[in-house]
């Protein structure tokens, strides 16, 4: 089960219309406790340092899978709360990623600047520090990337690994005009070759496989860009369906479940054998009741026989003659029907 917490606003810490506070967090944190998955939806420009770096330690300290998108903007403090989560993807159409060197307002003496610039020195390095990590981007590129102070581009936040780039799919259309009477069926066909190849050729050039594809039992198609093999398949792994996140159940062909929310799987649900207990169960009584019925066949059976013999001899006694011996054949056996009730 998936619980989501909207980052939304700046990171202050009173509460206001547009601001996001750490009792806010800790109200959604508690909401959240029996979730096995926490997703960050963020739109953020940033705010108060303490703010974000306390949030990242409630955030390692609880437990859960994080994951993290974007609604809005992604910057300053808010990237660093972004980049802590192990599964992130990010929308462009959506808002901007920035990362660049902290900064603060003081008034004072030398002294009081002094240990001001100081501070924000070891804020800068902590944070460089952070991205190099998560992204495995050597530190001198991210604190370069931090001094220029722009949003980065799509191809920097995806071939950087701050996160997986969501985009648009397109469909290839190509239009011929059948009914002009100046083309030969020869060139109709050359034409069609040559437009072929071109769109194959601009479609192996515009696009990489890098991401596991897998169809459901109805066909539809999971894209996971994080992995690239089914046997990674965990809780936590994002996948789009035609660009999108992938939302709802995906029936497997080996009857197996996958349950995604916000393009997070959050369950899997293993094949059910309810109905295979049930025929079980429903064989093993036909069992018992046939032995039930066998028993009472053989009863009845004997019976019979006892019967059978009692009135030979009356019958042998009331006329004053000797019955002749029976054979084997001449014996009648009683037949019974098996139904189920």
């Amino acid at each position: 089960m998936r619980y989501i917490i909207p980052i939304h606003g700046e990171l202050e810490f009173e509460k206001r219309n547009d601001t996001f506070t750490l009792n806010d967090f800790l109200l959604h944190l508690n909401n959240a406790k029996n979730s096995e998955v926490i997703h960050l939806d963020i739109s953020s420009i940033g705010g108060y340092v303490e703010v974000a770096d306390k949030i990242i330690d409630l955030l390692k300290n609880s437990g859960k899978v994080i994951t993290a998108s974007n609604s809005g903007h992604v910057m300053s403090a808010a990237s660093l709360i972004f980049m802590s989560a192990s599964v992130r993807t990010f929308d462009p159409t959506k808002g901007e990623f920035l990362i660049h060197n902290a900064w603060v307002e003081v008034q004072g003496e030398a002294s009081e600047l002094e240990r001001q610039a100081k501070e924000l020195r070891a804020i800068e390095k902590k944070y460089a520090q952070t991205y190099s990590q998560v992204t495995g981007v050597d530190i001198s590129i991210i604190q370069e990337l931090m001094k220029q102070n722009t949003p980065l581009t799509s191809e920097q936040i995806e071939s950087m690994n701050f996160a997986h780039i969501l985009k648009p799919e397109y469909k290839a259309v190509a239009k011929i005009n059948l009914k002009s009477n100046k083309m030969t069926e020869e060139q109709i066909k050359e034409n069609f070759d040559t437009l072929g190849d071109k769109i194959l050729n601009g479609i192996k050039s515009m696009f990489k496989p890098k991401a596991l594809v897998i169809a459901d039992a109805n066909g539809t198609e999971l894209t996971m860009p994080d992995i690239n093999d089914i046997s990674e398949l965990k809780i936590g792994v994002a996948a789009t369906v035609n660009g999108e996140p992938a939302n709802g159940e995906y029936p497997q062909t080996d009857g197996t479940i996958l349950k995604f929310e916000g393009g997070v799987l959050v369950e899997i649900v293993p094949v059910q054998n309810e109905d295979v207990d049930a025929l079980k169960k429903e064989i093993e009584a036909l069992k018992s009741e046939n032995e039930v019925l066998k028993t009472q066949n053989e009863q009845v059976s004997a019976k019979l026989k006892e019967i059978e013999k009692d009135v030979k001899e009356y019958k042998a006694l009331a006329s004053n003659f000797k019955p002749k011996p029976q054979t084997q054949t001449d014996e009648k056996k009683a037949t019974f029907t098996y139904k189920k009730k």
